[in-house]
């Protein structure tokens, strides 16, 4: 069975490069990409994906992985047909979130229905929102394609509710499935009449 290598613990990506140590006479790899017992990816590659010993394979064609755990494989063909699978290797998809930077609303806000502008922030996949302020505090978790394009997110009407005039709060975080990048720094607004 082929030696694993990489990827193996945390990984800092969600497109990691897979590597393995080459099988003398192999013709082609299958490699297998599991997450909670359901297979990602699996596919056949020649052995010309292997030099000088080492073999790799870049994202494409191995799939693009969301954070958390996952697992993967790899086995070697020759004429006489699959060799054996290698030991699974676990690993970590582990991204780290960078801080938005919110833009607005800020200060004086003559409308009870603003709407929420930040920077977005590579790799974030949602945002939670929160705002706090007269009637209460206001949380939402919305999906970062919906909301986001050309580098800044917007949210308003209907997902954000209309405030009651007063003095509010609010800060937005970045997740990447359970990836959460810092909290933005706060915001106040007030909400004339």
């Amino acid at each position: 069975a082929p030696f694993t290598i990489d990827p193996w613990g945390n990984v800092g990506t969600t497109a990691p490069t897979y590597s393995w140590g080459e099988v003398p006479g192999a013709l082609e790899y299958e490699i297998r990409i599991e997450t909670q017992g359901r297979i990602l990816h699996q596919a056949r590659y020649a052995a010309s994906i292997c030099a000088a010993a080492l073999c790799e394979l870049t994202s494409p064609p191995a799939p693009s992985l969301s954070p958390g755990y996952h697992r993967w494989s790899v086995r070697a063909r020759n004429e006489a047909g699959d060799g054996p699978w290698s030991h699974a290797q676990r690993f970590r998809v582990r991204i780290t979130l960078g801080r938005t930077t919110l833009l607005a609303p800020e200060g004086k806000v003559t409308t009870r229905q603003p709407v929420y502008r930040w920077q977005s922030v590579d790799g974030a996949t949602q945002y939670q929102i929160v705002v706090r302020g007269p009637g209460g505090t206001i949380r939402r978790a919305v999906a970062a394609d919906r909301i986001c394009t050309g580098g800044v997110c917007s949210l308003g009407s209907p997902s954000m509710p209309t405030l009651h005039p007063g003095r509010y709060r609010w800060w937005v975080r970045a997740r990447a499935g359970a990836s959460k990048g810092p909290r933005s720094t706060r915001k106040s607004f007030r909400v004339v009449r």
